[in-house]
């Protein structure tokens, strides 16, 4: 008999990821006034809403666009006028290091400082 267990879930984690689901549905139905679309132009418009996003946590990194990073990530965070003084490479080393953070943090007995800066002008964490 095949077991139907499967891994428990908060009741505010699945409505969360419903209205998320229902909320991109929405999003992609809008794109395509409604009507009925090739699968090509359904994956044109999912790499662009990606883009966007993508675009989105850019800006959050430096404080200008409708999000901010939670204080978890917010030693990524980088000053508006640091990062326009930044060139592409930087900023792009930067958003990397982001992404490639995993969010898990060193347990020290110490208090460590995450306030100051490395040699490029960006704040340093612990992952």
């Amino acid at each position: 008999m095949a077991s139907r267990r499967r891994r428990r879930r908060s009741k505010n984690a699945d409505t969360a990821a419903t209205v998320y689901v229902a909320d991109v549905n929405h999003m992609l139905k809008l794109a395509v006034n409604w009507k009925p679309q090739w699968v090509t132009d359904l994956v044109l418009h999912l790499r662009d809403t990606v883009a966007l996003q993508y675009s989105d946590l850019k800006r959050a990194l430096y404080g200008q666009g409708e999000f901010t990073l939670v204080p978890q990530y917010g030693c990524h965070t980088v000053p508006y006028t640091k990062w326009q003084m930044m060139s592409a490479n930087k900023q792009a080393e930067a958003f990397a290091g982001f992404m490639g953070d995993n969010g898990v943090r060193c347990k020290t007995k110490t208090v460590q400082s995450t306030d100051t800066l490395d040699s490029t002008g960006i704040t340093t964490c612990c992952a």
